[in-house]
């Protein structure tokens, strides 16, 4: 059995099911009204609120040594952060989810976003 195998045992399966006439139906999260609310509010904040630079949201997390993954967003001490910080962090992790469905989803679901909003 070579090194690889069980990898590339996907081959014929990938080949099977993830052609352009059969294609692999990748997973994702359909929100609720409430959080698609909260996206597009958030998304609106930043429109209106050109001030804030909340489109460097990246930059606002490296000035104050906080990496764009979740244990470092999640993990942040808060009281340690102004307002631009903490909505820096909703705006990552709403784009964050961009990249990686169910990842804002996981902030609400453990309280992070409703204590960055507290």
């Amino acid at each position: 059995m070579s090194k690889y195998e069980t990898l590339t045992n996907y081959i014929v399966k990938i080949n099977n099911d993830g052609s352009y006439k059969r294609p692999l139906q990748m997973p994702f999260i359909i929100y609720t009204e409430t959080i698609n609310s909260f996206v597009d509010d958030v998304n609106n904040f930043i429109d209106i609120h050109k001030e804030m630079e909340l489109t460097s949201y990246g930059d606002i997390l490296n000035e104050n040594e906080l990496k764009w993954d979740y244990n470092s967003m999640a993990g942040a001490n808060i009281k340690l952060l102004d307002e631009q910080c903490i909505i820096a962090l909703i705006v990552a992790a709403i784009r964050a989810d961009r990249f990686s469905s169910g990842t804002l989803l996981r902030f609400f679901e453990e309280g992070i976003i409703l204590k960055w909003l507290e």
